[in-house]
């Protein structure tokens, strides 16, 4: 274990001393400016919406900015927001603040199509469709205490397993996200969202998506169409402090989201997961191809996607490690 993490270390260094080189050579060679002419961006609006059951119509929208713009204002406070339901117009929406416009009363129904329409003087008329799925059929949900011991974190991960029907008549998409909700110590209560890093389960792992240390992951039923699944997957603990050779663990609540998503919204979040991590790439794990974000706004940028959650909660009362 030492071994590999002071060869780590010294490959981080040598990449580090190769790339202060490289820069080195850079900024004593001789210099040319060059100008890069970017290529014109076609005006057009941008449209997000990701909407359930449970809630009235949210919409956001704004513009395409330029590359370069930074003073102009992205949002768009003066179009026309429409909503239909199976063709049947239903509403206008009513501006709210910061691009939000909001319904009064219209809440998604299970199996209907609903579209979008919205329009502006100074662009092109943008739409979009999509249908809330059916609701997930849940049998148990529950978690195993210390399945998994990390050495190289050096803390404990407990199992959390869901095992639920997924329905053999289409194609199902789903979406896991675990949240943390524990007490500081002023007595405050915060959440977290756990970042998925381990799994032994295939269609998660069929995902590709792990390795990206994902704060929610969605996945198809490509490898268990039509079974009663059972998905297992790990969480790393809370430390809450140490008393010589026990380590001991928070009490806490985990906040299992589990959604059924429908094919937009699986698409979108899952472009979204390698974009965001694409950002955060460095020197050391180099600079990663761009994503093309997944868009099923027609004439227009952004999703219009529909999900339909469960959530449920555990509590886990103070644990002690040895």
């Amino acid at each position: 274990m030492l071994f590999n993490s002071i060869f780590r270390h010294m490959k981080k260094i040598y990449k580090l001393l190769t790339v202060l080189t490289g820069i080195t050579v850079i900024f004593t060679a001789c210099r040319k400016e060059i100008e890069i002419e970017l290529p014109p961006i076609e005006p057009a609006l941008t449209v997000n919406c990701l909407f359930t059951p449970d809630t009235v119509f949210t919409v956001r929208v704004g513009k395409l900015l330029p590359f370069n713009d930074t003073v102009s204002e992205y949002i768009v406070d003066d179009a026309v927001c429409k909503i239909w339901e199976n063709g049947i117009y239903k509403e206008q929406l009513t501006y709210s603040i910061n691009g939000f416009y909001v319904s009064e009363t219209l809440k998604a129904s299970v199996g209907k199509v609903y579209q979008i329409e919205v329009s502006h003087p100074d662009f092109e008329t943008v739409r979009a469709a999509d249908t809330v799925p059916e609701p997930l059929e849940i049998s148990e949900v529950y978690f195993v205490h210390n399945t998994l011991y990390d050495v190289l974190d050096e803390a404990y991960f407990h199992s959390i397993n869901i095992r639920f029907h997924d329905d053999a008549q289409k194609e199902n998409y789903y979406e896991l996200r675990l949240v943390l909700e524990d007490s500081t110590y002023d007595g405050d209560v915060q959440y977290e969202e756990i970042l998925l890093t381990k799994t032994n389960d295939l269609s998660l792992l069929y995902t590709g998506l792990i390795e990206l240390e994902p704060a929610s992951i969605p996945f198809s039923d490509e490898l268990f169409n039509g079974q009663n699944y059972f998905l297992s997957t790990y969480y790393k603990l809370p430390f809450g402090g140490t008393s010589g050779d026990e380590i001991y663990y928070k009490p806490h609540n985990l906040i299992v989201h589990f959604n059924a998503v429908s094919y937009q919204y699986y698409k979108f979040t899952r472009q979204m997961i390698m974009h965001l991590r694409n950002q955060e790439s460095d020197f050391f794990e180099g600079i990663g191809d761009p994503v093309q974000m997944y868009s099923n706004i027609e004439n227009g940028y952004g999703i219009f996607a529909a999900y339909n959650p469960i959530i449920d909660t555990l509590h886990h009362e103070h644990t002690r490690n040895k």
